[in-house]
């Protein structure tokens, strides 16, 4: 192999390292317990810039908010980082979900979390990757108010309620809130529900009336019910 061949292999070996999502997972990592947002940004926008926001969402961001959730349970890292990390992707993925266009001649989509929940970053993620999917989504945040939703679901033609629960304490509220949607006359929305608190409470999906969706973190973006750290 001559020498300029030599050169040109190092490059690419280099570039396929520089841009692997596990290498760019672990200098996200040594950001995020710096506080050095300017460097995580620059790697965000590196991958973004070579995968598609799906491949991102699914293989770099929530396996990182993964990892820090379990480094934070296992008290490898103090809260605060894990805050700083959820602020970060929080602020990135609801960035790029207002600069994205949206089709306001489909039917209405809202993702919400359930009620008394505050961990939104499933739920943001997937209004993310529903919009660039084409459709008409509306983000509405944190522990959603029960009667509030029922109001807008009867004065807005709905399609479908997404909404996210990773707290066993929110169950209750989400299981109130199926089955009221399910008594609205018809047509109604279909409701889609998810999250960790259902991976440990699994003898309560039944009682939801309406769709269960669980992933793991390599198959977010195909189901509903994105693990994610406590942001």
């Amino acid at each position: 192999m001559g020498k300029h061949e030599t050169i040109a292999k190092s490059d690419e070996q280099e570039k396929d390292v520089t841009y692997n999502m596990r290498f760019v997972q672990r200098h996200l990592l040594d950001a995020f317990k710096s506080f050095d947002e300017a460097t995580a940004s620059r790697f965000m926008a590196s991958m973004l810039a070579i995968y598609p926001i799906e491949q991102v969402c699914t293989e770099l961001i929530t396996p990182t908010l993964w990892e820090i959730g379990q480094l934070w349970e296992q008290g490898l890292i103090p809260v605060a980082i894990e805050h700083f990390a959820s602020a970060f992707f929080h602020g990135w993925l609801t960035n790029l979900l207002h600069a994205m266009p949206t089709n306001h001649t489909n039917p209405l989509v809202i993702a919400c979390c359930a009620p008394g929940e505050l961990h939104e970053l499933a739920p943001l993620m997937l209004s993310l990757l529903l919009r660039r999917a084409g459709l008409r989504v509306a983000y509405l945040g944190q522990s959603i108010e029960t009667e509030s939703l029922l109001q807008t679901v009867r004065r807005l033609s709905l399609a479908l309620i997404c909404v996210s629960v990773t707290l066993i304490s929110s169950l209750e509220a989400v299981t109130e809130l199926g089955q009221k949607v399910h008594e609205l006359p018809s047509p109604r929305p279909a409701l889609i529900f998810g999250g960790q608190a259902f991976a440990q409470r699994a003898d309560l999906i039944a009682r939801v009336p309406g769709v269960y969706r669980y992933a793991d973190h390599h198959h977010s973006n195909k189901t509903y019910g994105l693990p994610t750290s406590r942001g």
